[in-house]
C-alpha cells in the first residue's frame, strides 16, 4: 500500500527549492495528475444487483427535481438516462461521481426523500471504500499541484 499523502509534509519537502527546481517538481506532479486522470477515466465499479430498481428509481427523482443552467442540461440528462430499467454491470467513476456529488448537494424534505437517500447510500456502500481511495488520489494530486503552484506564486512575488 503506498504511502498516505501529507500536505504538510509536502510543503516541508519544497522548502528552500530553487524556481528551476520547484518548476521541475510541477512538471512531475502534472505527470502524475495526468496518469491519475487516465487511470481514473477507465476506473469502472461493480454494479451492486441488490435494488438496483429502487435505486434508480430514488436517483432518476432526485435529478428530476433539479434546475439547471443551459450548458448543464446534456449532462444531467446523460445522468438520468444511465440510471434506466436495465442494470448495467458496470458504473464508470465518473458517473458514480457525478451522481454522488448531484445528490449530495440537495436537501430532502420528509420522510419519504429521507428513506430514499438512506436506500440510494446502502445501495453504494460496497463501493465506498474504493471509490474514495480513487476519490483521495485526485484531491492529493490536485493538493500537490496547488502547494507547488503557490511556492512558485511565494518566489515570483519576493522576485
Amino acid at each position: 500500500m503506498s504511502k498516505k499523502f501529507n500536505e504538510e509534509d509536502f510543503k516541508k519537502s519544497l522548502e528552500g527549492k530553487s524556481v528551476e527546481e520547484l518548476k521541475k517538481i510541477e512538471a512531475e506532479v502534472i505527470k502524475e495528475c495526468e496518469k491519475i486522470d487516465d487511470e481514473v477515466a477507465n476506473t469502472e465499479f461493480d454494479m451492486p444487483v441488490e435494488n438496483y430498481s429502487d435505486v434508480a428509481k430514488a436517483i432518476k427523482y432526485f435529478l428530476d427535481k433539479q434546475t439547471v443552467q443551459w450548458q448543464y442540461t446534456l449532462g444531467m440528462v446523460a445522468m438520468y438516462d444511465f440510471w434506466d430499467e436495465n442494470r448495467p454491470e458496470k458504473i464508470p467513476y465518473a458517473q458514480l461521481d457525478s451522481v454522488l456529488r448531484t445528490i449530495g448537494n440537495l436537501q430532502f424534505t420528509g420522510y419519504n426523500e429521507w428513506a430514499m437517500v438512506v436506500v440510494i447510500n446502502k445501495y453504494f456502500e460496497p463501493l465506498r471504500e474504493e471509490y474514495t481511495k480513487v476519490t483521495q488520489r485526485i484531491y492529493d494530486a490536485a493538493t500537490k499541484h496547488n502547494v507547488v503552484m503557490n511556492m512558485l506564486s511565494l518566489d515570483e512575488k519576493i522576485d
